[in-house]
């Protein structure tokens, strides 16, 4: 889920000795928590979670330790849980260890400072909203460990500028990309067979995207608003583009629709205001709805497969188009 929860008040506890050998900073919160270096940890199953901070202490950068001794114990860190950091405003950067193998739902959400964020090639999870609305994010490598990102992963992340997603991944997951305005290029993989739902919503500055050929379906407002894409390619292997998948996209000025798309959603290439070439390469036209041309039909030129032009001045509202040419 999105939706985050509100921090408690953290409280420092008593110092914990160092007769054990464990860090004398160390701050004993119970048997299961402690603070270090203003971090709150919590003994899981034999390893520890990386499960709030100090609200009043926190400044700057964290590092996280890959192992902490704690009562007698050591354990290796292996996760940052949900809602870890989340509101820490004073956070700028953070430094994750090789031992740590997932990030948690929310873990840095609203950490509208963090400028920086290393992940080792050990995470192979990153939940839901992960680093959501972490406004001054400008760089981020996702390793190509991680197997799973979660819906709205970088959700509104404004300040990043570009975006490398490992061929580890299959599929974009919903929102994973909302909202990041400063993204201007990206690479999909390969690998990827789906795009969420609003995947890269209202991401203004993207220009271009090439979808890789292993993609068939690109979801309800996959790539909405984004205002200043100028090109999209996409490949033979999509056979259902969902509503509004491209709506007000006002700086493309053609598509291509291939031979394999037989759905086309609601609104999809609606107030797309500079196209003037939508070229469909299947004989039989898509199913679309009424409105999936909107405000186009008069201004962009149809053109579509030899021996097919009766098929689409037949076919209900593609038959709409002011002029329809054989190619």
């Amino acid at each position: 889920m999105l939706l985050a929860l509100p921090i408690a008040c953290l409280l420092p506890a008593c110092s914990d000795d160092d007769e054990n050998g464990e860090n004398s900073s160390i701050r004993i919160v119970d048997d299961k928590n402690f603070f270090l270096d203003n971090v709150k940890y919590t003994v899981e199953e034999e390893h520890l979670v990386v499960s709030n901070y100090d609200l009043e202490r926190l400044q700057g950068t964290a590092a996280i330790p890959s192992q902490v001794t704690f009562k007698g114990n050591t354990y290796q860190v292996q996760e940052i849980g949900k809602y870890a950091f989340l509101y820490c405003s004073t956070l700028t950067a953070i430094t994750i260890p090789s031992s740590v193998t997932s990030i948690g739902e929310n873990a840095f959400a609203f950490c509208v400072n963090l400028t920086s964020a290393d992940i080792p090639n050990s995470v192979t999870s990153m939940g839901d909203g992960a680093f959501l609305n972490c406004t001054k994010l400008a760089a981020i490598t996702i390793p190509s460990s991680v197997t799973s990102i979660g819906s709205g992963a970088f959700y509104n992340c404004e300040a990043l500028t570009s975006i490398a997603i490992p061929s580890s991944l299959t599929y974009i997951p919903p929102r994973a990309f909302f909202g990041c305005q400063g993204l201007t290029s990206v690479t999909i993989p390969s690998s990827v067979t789906s795009i969420g739902d609003a995947a890269f919503q209202d991401c203004s500055g993207l220009l271009s995207v090439t979808i890789p050929n292993k993609v068939k379906f690109i979801g309800a407002n996959a790539f909405h608003g984004c205002s200043n894409l100028t090109s999209i390619d996409i490949p033979n292997s999509v056979t259902a583009i969902g509503d509004y998948a491209f709506y007000y996209c006002t700086s493309l000025p053609t598509i291509t629709i291939p031979s394999s798309v037989t759905t086309i959603g609601a609104s999809a290439l609606r107030w797309c205001s500079a196209l003037t070439a939508i070229h469909c390469k299947g004989a039989t036209p898509p199913t679309i709805a009424d409105d999936t041309l909107s405000g186009i039909y008069s201004q962009a030129t149809l053109y579509v497969p030899t021996g097919s032009l009766n098929a689409y001045q037949s076919a209900p509202y593609w038959s709409n188009f002011t002029t329809i040419i054989e190619e």
